[in-house]
């Protein structure tokens, strides 16, 4: 993807203020994590997901150590690859307990490859498009191809999904979009989405379709199923897979003990049936803090999912198979830190240099003591964030014409 110097500045405007991961972007400034990226594109993206498998991965990590970066690029990656991705912020406004919301969730952020806009809608109008390119470079005919587009539609009722009569949803759904049939693409789209308790759309719904809204009692195993089977489709449809990236878990996992108990259940139900999953092809990331990975010893099941194999074969240590990836794992900090101030000023200098009155080299300088300063206020993983920001900071304020060319002074410097 090319970047304006407009979204570069959006970018540096958050870096600065806030240190956090920006929903785009991500890729072009990640340190640290290449082989990890490289080994886990290989071994799902080009090869498990293709293949029908699915899996699951715990990242792991304290605040500010780079769990959303790490999330955020590796989903830009597998998206170029061809998966559809979805980043869920599951925080204490989305109670996991209720997986009716979380799957709701999950379909609203759905982005296909090489779109911008998510939902349902979306991903079903690109699945069309990229039927109808296939078709096109093969066949110039225009009735050719409609009549490719309605055998390939036709053949979904005859796939297998966890709720049996997703086939013939989809069928309509996507048949109606073919047709230019706007209000019933929209109302079925918005039920795939999780409308299926929405007693006012499903009244209004094709009746041989025999939907009727959900029971809240059943809504736990209904959303489940539709989840997995709209990874099917998903597949189906000809993408490499889904990637599901659930981002600030520690928020929303952080419940009472009873609740927690509850979700450790649910989290251990969920491996056992995305592992189980026939032609899914599904990799779920969760984030989560030491803390939080912590309380999984009160549950030995999951506990025992995620645990490092008894001679430390650590996925860091090329264990692609391990289901946790451990963030606070670092080699040399000092050397990933001055690697992640020098990737910032790349970045900025490549768009912003002609701005710029303070020398290259004499930026690198700053940023080598900014480094120090870090170090010596945090040695530990959560320091990234730290370095981020204040790298940031340091090189708005050079486009800006604020930063003297001699550096911060030394009281400047320790407001890092």
């Amino acid at each position: 993807m090319t970047y304006t110097k407009e979204q570069l500045s959006k970018i540096f405007r958050r870096l600065a203020s806030i240190g956090t991961a920006p929903e785009e972007g991500c890729e072009l400034f990640g340190v640290g994590y290449d082989d990890a990226f490289k080994r886990l594109i290989r071994e799902y993206a080009d090869e498990a997901l293709p293949a029908g498998e699915s899996a699951e991965k715990f990242v792991i990590g304290p605040y500010g150590s780079g769990k959303t970066h790490f999330l955020r690029h590796f989903m830009t990656l597998a998206r170029k690859r061809g998966c559809v991705i979805s980043e869920v912020q599951l925080n204490k406004k989305i109670d996991y307990t209720q997986t009716l919301i979380v799957y709701r969730e999950v379909a609203a952020n759905l982005r296909p490859p090489g779109h911008d806009a998510t939902g349902i809608s979306k991903l079903l109008e690109a699945t069309l498009a990229r039927l109808d390119q296939q078709c096109r470079a093969q066949c110039p005919d225009q009735e050719a191809r409609t009549e490719f587009v309605e055998s390939w539609i036709s053949a979904l009722d005859g796939r297998r999904y966890k709720f049996g009569r997703f086939g013939k949803i989809l069928q309509r759904a996507l048949r109606a979009s073919f047709q230019e049939d706007i209000a019933l693409f929209e109302q079925l789209s918005r039920w795939i989405q999780g409308e299926v308790d929405n007693k006012a759309l499903i009244k209004d719904l094709p009746r041989d379709l025999y939907l009727e809204p959900i029971k809240k009692s059943e809504q736990e195993l209904f959303a489940g199923n539709l989840m997995l089977s709209l990874c099917q489709f998903i597949r189906y449809a000809g993408y490499q897979g889904t990637i599901i990236g659930f981002d600030e878990a520690e928020q929303g996992l952080d419940v009472s003990r009873e609740k927690q108990q509850r979700i450790m259940s649910m989290l251990q139900a969920n491996i056992n049936a995305i592992a189980d999953l026939q032609e899914g092809s599904v990799f779920i990331l969760y984030a989560l803090t030491p803390q939080l990975e912590a309380k999984f010893s009160t549950f030995p099941a999951l506990q025992q999912r995620i645990d490092v194999p008894p001679d430390g074969d650590f996925f860091e240590n090329g264990n692609n198979m391990a289901a946790k990836i451990d963030l606070s794992r670092r080699d040399d900090p000092t050397s990933e830190l001055k690697a992640i101030g020098g990737k910032l000023t790349d970045l900025f200098f490549q768009y912003f240099g002609e701005e710029i009155t303070t020398p290259y080299k004499e930026s690198l300088r700053h940023i080598d003591g900014l480094v120090k300063q870090v170090i010596e206020k945090e040695y530990d993983s959560s320091n990234r964030r730290t370095m981020v920001k204040a790298t940031s900071a340091y090189l708005w304020k050079l486009r800006k014409g604020s930063e003297q060319l001699d550096g911060p002074k030394p009281e400047a410097q320790g407001e890092v």
